[in-house]
């Protein structure tokens, strides 16, 4: 079951939001927007914008974390196994 949460006091325009996002109150989120999936937004977003993340931030800075995280588990694991 896909699920996103909006609180009663958001502003959306024709917005995209993935399963399991969310909206804080008080936050205007612009038109055109895509929030991903699992992302939780609670500044305020730009028409347009990709965000992901927790809190969301934009898209490809969020995929660049993600990739440096990735990474790093890898070096790792690299590691452990010499």
């Amino acid at each position: 079951m896909a699920e996103s949460g909006i609180a009663g006091s958001a502003q959306l325009d024709f917005v995209v939001m993935g399963a399991h996002s969310g909206v804080i109150g008080h936050v205007k989120v612009g038109e055109g927007a895509q929030i991903a999936g699992m992302a939780h937004v609670k500044n305020d977003v730009d028409p347009g914008a990709r965000m992901g993340g927790t809190p969301a931030r934009p898209f490809k800075e969020w995929a660049r974390e993600v990739a440096a995280v990735k990474r790093l588990g890898q070096r790792s694991s690299d590691r452990d196994a010499r």
